[in-house]
């Protein structure tokens, strides 16, 4: 498990064919989710996040990578519950691992798994995750700025942990993650379970992943102000969102696009053919692989 955390602007509305429903206690949490931090849990963010990026800047190092903070081992509480370890850095200090942030931040961390439903899948999961020497981990990562040129390939987070939450420093509406649901890399990650998952929770998502559809389609997602998403980052592939891989208006393909092509040199029928190509687009339908793959090679998103 994984939950970086973001300065890049994210907050969440949910995509079309991924309806968020209420997760019931012991089910997989929904596959993709928004949500809003309440007061209490914004001021913990704040002060998160200021300290992170005061000690980037003191620390001189760079903006855009994302930057590994720590971790919380996940700790059994008697039969059926876990509570979160002390916070533990990387060696690279943020802050100190006692100190107000660091409380902070477990606080941020907690409300995080037990408001999303994660934490009742985990307890779900109890004998397994901690048999045979395991050691589940909520990892902590940070990064001020994304680059939607470098991160725009669909990919699974660092480590392919089971969940992946991202908290957006954000107080208005701004485009969330961009996603396919069940592609070839979800079949490929279960057979080999690099985290060495207990038999019960492979089993979990393979039934999960049986009941979605062939990834042919390329979603995308809205954060609400003082918000994020979660999603089960092995059933979904992601990428930072671009303006070059929204899904388009038909009409405005129609009216603008054949005029533009045209001024790029191509005559008519190349610029019909062209937006032939992407005339049955429908920002409800998203954008399927194919037609991602015109959008990233076209100058598309000068004109629009």
């Amino acid at each position: 498990m994984h939950w970086p955390a973001s300065r890049s602007p994210l907050s969440v509305t949910t995509a079309a064919d991924v309806p968020p429903v209420p997760a019931p206690k012991g089910a997989m949490p929904q596959k993709l989710s928004t949500f809003r931090r309440p007061a209490e849990q914004q001021q913990n963010f704040r002060e998160v996040i200021d300290t992170l990026s005061h000690r980037l800047a003191e620390m001189g190092l760079p903006e855009e990578p994302n930057h590994r903070v720590g971790e919380f081992e996940l700790l059994r509480h008697g039969r059926t519950g876990v509570h979160l370890s002390k916070f533990k850095g990387t060696g690279v200090e943020f802050f100190e691992p006692s100190g107000d942030a660091a409380h902070k931040l477990e606080q941020l961390t907690a409300w995080t798994m037990k408001d999303l439903s994660v934490q009742a899948f985990v307890e779900e999961h109890l004998d397994g995750l901690f048999a045979d020497g395991r050691r589940p981990v909520i990892e902590i990562w940070y990064s001020e700025a994304r680059d939607p040129v470098k991160h725009k390939r669909l990919h699974k987070d660092v480590g392919e942990p089971i969940f992946t939450s991202l908290h957006y420093d954000t107080d208005r509406p701004t485009d969330g993650v961009e996603f396919t649901v069940n592609d070839a890399s979800v079949a490929k990650v279960l057979d080999r379970n690099p985290n060495n998952l207990p038999a019960s929770i492979i089993a979990t998502l393979r039934t999960e992943q049986q009941s979605l559809p062939p990834a042919d389609k390329i979603y995308e997602s809205t954060i609400d102000p003082e918000g994020g998403i979660l999603f089960n980052n092995i059933l979904l592939s992601h990428s930072t969102p671009g303006p070059k891989s929204r899904a388009i208006d038909p009409l405005v393909l129609k009216n603008r696009l054949p005029g533009f092509f045209e001024r790029q040199g191509q005559n008519a029928k190349q610029a019909y053919e062209s937006c032939l190509r992407l005339r049955q687009v429908r920002l409800t339908d998203g954008l399927s692989l194919a037609q991602s793959k015109f959008l990233y090679e076209s100058p598309v998103a000068r004109v629009l």
